[in-house]
């Protein structure tokens, strides 16, 4: 974790499941996609206040796909 732009993040999210300050300090380096359908430790607050922006930003991802992959 020490080089993590040395990783393929859409893959390593899929594999490693990470706490939430885990993703936080990895945060520029995340797939937005990977992180909602993969990661069990996250919850739509969680988004909301720390990925808002590459939520909204994201064009193959949106609200409805959070709502349902991740518990509130």
């Amino acid at each position: 974790m020490a080089t993590p732009q040395n990783y393929a993040w859409n893959c390593v999210l899929c594999f490693i499941q990470f706490t939430q300050a885990e993703i936080l300090q990895m945060k520029a380096y995340v797939d937005i996609r990977a992180l909602v359908r993969y990661q069990k430790t996250i919850t739509q607050e969680f988004l909301r206040t720390n990925f808002a922006e590459e939520i909204d930003d994201c064009l193959e991802l949106d609200w409805n796909d959070i709502n349902s992959y991740v518990k509130e």
